[in-house]
């Protein structure tokens, strides 16, 4: 009966190897995957922050390169600080016209638009040249009303509405 034993144990001690062999493989198995999966996190997370870097560089080149173009655009528009400035074109242009000019009135609107209302004074062909450089001024101008009348001692007087398109402001 001894060999019979001992077959028993052999088959038992087999079994329990294998078991702990399935056992020590599955505990290897989940400790690599667990390893591997923080590294390809801190892998994906190095490639986003190298995207992330090169992207701002990116921009910032972008920038650097634009900046003439960005300038000659916002020359354009109307901003807070050059209204003024703006007014003293439509002023200039009024004198290189002939005529004198006053600015009647300033508003903004809700639709980011700047409505200037002028009045000129002076002959009925200055008054059309005045108009015509108002529509000329190297900005986004379009004229909203138009008045020229003659008084009694010959003078014309033009009263000419605009509307500008104004640069949006940071806090808009």
């Amino acid at each position: 009966m001894m060999p019979f034993r001992s077959t028993k144990a052999l088959l038992f001690f087999s079994i329990c190897a294998i078991v702990a062999a399935v056992a020590a493989y599955s505990v290897l198995w989940f400790l690599f995957s667990k390893k591997r999966d923080a590294i390809t996190e801190a892998d994906i997370s190095r490639i986003k922050s190298e995207q992330e870097k090169t992207a701002e560089e990116g921009v910032k080149n972008l920038l650097k390169e634009t900046l003439a173009k960005r300038e000659k655009v916002a020359a354009l528009f109307i901003g807070e600080d050059n209204k003024v400035a703006f007014l003293e074109e439509i002023s200039a242009a009024g004198r290189f016209a002939g005529v004198k000019t006053f600015v009647i009135n300033v508003a903004e609107e809700e639709d980011n638009d700047l409505r200037v209302s002028v009045e000129s004074h002076g002959s009925f062909s200055d008054s059309i040249g005045f108009l015509s450089l108002l529509q000329t001024l190297p900005r986004p101008i379009s004229v909203k009303r138009a008045s020229i009348s003659q008084d009694e001692k010959g003078i014309w007087n033009g009263i000419f509405e605009v509307r500008v398109l104004k640069l949006k402001t940071q806090h808009e």
